[in-house]
């Protein structure tokens, strides 16, 4: 496996072992994989193309920027952080489609032919303040602005059990997905899923800097509990007044999740047949999505 190297992210390589290649062939995506080495992090080989827009990336000092890795739940902490700084204006959040309102900046590293998405960064420069900026690169693959300039960071964990499940739902819809539940688990815990994988190696660095004052950890679980207490947690974060009861009553109704999976200005459908961007949104749904065999896999 030879060596190369992008002037800003480094030296990587092509992945193009047994594992790698029998994961992509139970998928359309035919791009190739790369490794980077310093960061330890799985990507479409296109993301090249666009190491340079992400590492000269201009952050304005009121952005947010949502950041997870894929299906932690970002989409759901997205809207609500919208509302939030848009002044609850729930017609616009309801009528423009997410995509268009929070530019996704690793968009084109990922499916620079997919119909029907802008450019993201030309779509954020585009953007009138304050921003809201969602990624799922690791801590140390930021553009190198956001920390420099201490932007503030809301972080989403979940349960990477769960995590599993709705990748797989994820790849199906997108990629058009063959393997079943039980080896797509195989391949998740062998960090062979293509997009952003070591998990671990992608979570790590907010885990560790937790603690930093321009980043704030919320869990999908804490979201699904508490919603209410996790708003008034954010509010403080990002040092805007707290909602009277009435705001967020109304907040929390329209970011349920039944009410978010019904709203086609987030929840987009039929990308490679039938099927929903949001899935489930259970709590849990490993527990009788997994065997007993792949659960004990997690917990070593």
């Amino acid at each position: 496996m030879s060596t190369l190297e992008d002037p800003i992210y480094g030296e990587y390589n092509i992945l193009d072992n047994e594992v790698e290649d029998e994961w992509r062939r139970q998928t359309s995506y035919k791009d190739p994989f790369i490794h980077f080495k310093k960061y330890d992090q799985i990507m479409p080989q296109m993301f090249l193309d666009n190491s340079e827009s992400f590492h000269n990336f201009e952050t304005r000092d009121d952005d947010t920027w949502i950041v997870s890795f894929p299906k932690s739940g970002s989409t759901w902490l997205s809207e609500l952080v919208w509302c939030l700084k848009n002044n609850m204006d729930f017609e616009k959040a309801s009528t423009i489609h997410q995509s268009e309102r929070i530019p996704f900046i690793d968009l084109s590293s990922l499916a620079s032919k997919h119909v029907g998405f802008p450019d993201p960064f030309e779509l954020a420069k585009a953007q009138s303040s304050p921003r809201i900026i969602k990624t799922h690169l690791s801590y140390e693959m930021l553009p190198p602005n956001v920390m420099k300039n201490k932007i503030k960071i809301i972080y989403i964990l979940r349960n990477p059990r769960d995590v599993c499940v709705s990748l797989h739902n994820h790849l199906d819809l997108f990629c058009d997905y063959k393997a079943s539940m039980e080896k797509h688990a195989d391949y998740f815990l062998r960090d062979y899923c293509g997009f952003y994988f070591p998990f671990f190696s992608n979570i790590r660095g907010f885990i560790q800097n937790k603690d930093l004052p321009n980043i704030h950890i919320v869990t999908y679980e804490e979201m699904k509990e508490d919603i209410s207490l996790v708003i008034d947690k954010i509010v403080d974060f990002l040092e805007i007044p707290r909602l009277d009861p009435d705001h967020k009553k109304k907040l929390m109704e329209y970011i349920s999740i039944n009410q978010m999976r019904n709203n086609s200005a987030v929840n987009r459908k039929n990308y490679t047949g039938t099927g929903d961007f949001l899935n489930k949104g259970i709590v849990g749904n490993w527990k009788t999505m997994l065997t007993d065999e792949t659960i004990k896999g997690f917990e070593l």
